[in-house]
């Protein structure tokens, strides 16, 4: 499940006041998520939650789901 606060970043990122994000939600399911705005937003995730993301897990991701599984496994084995 999608955290509040990883819905925030994303939204934020994306200049965007509210929209439906899930698991499988994928960059070309919201308006405006281009590849510069997929950087901004995982540089945003590591500042915001204290985790820093090999280059391999950001090429590993495929759906928001996918972040906040890496999230949350950074944040539990830190």
């Amino acid at each position: 499940m999608i955290s509040d606060k990883l819905k925030s970043i994303i939204l934020r990122e994306l200049n965007l006041t509210e929209i439906e994000i899930s698991d499988e939600t994928i960059a070309k399911d919201i308006p405006g998520w281009d590849s510069l705005k997929n950087f901004m937003i995982i540089l945003a995730v590591e500042e915001e939650f204290g985790v820093k993301f090999l280059t391999e897990e950001i090429l590993s991701i495929k759906n928001v789901g996918d972040i906040q599984k890496l999230i949350d496994f950074k944040i539990r084995n830190n």
